[in-house]
């Protein structure tokens, strides 16, 4: 990443979330990868996921449990 990218990474990460997340939304535009593309990528990872789910390769769990081991690391 060039200085001038570095500079303004970090003046972002200084923004509100709803800031950062719109300034994010455009910058994925502004690169050519078309919002259905980005769409249609998500929901065939939903489908996948759910898949492994059903099919029991994953297993679930509840979010207090899941929640506790990310924040004990």
């Amino acid at each position: 990443m060039s200085g001038e990218a570095q500079r303004l990474l970090v003046e972002a990460l200084q923004l509100t979330q709803e800031d950062r997340t719109e300034l994010a939304m455009r910058l994925l535009d502004s690169v050519g990868e078309p919002a259905e593309q980005v769409e249609r990528a998500w929901v065939e990872e939903a489908k996948r996921r759910l898949g492994e789910i059903q099919c029991g390769e994953v297993a679930m769990r509840p979010w207090s449990k899941a929640r506790g081991r990310i924040f004990a690391r």
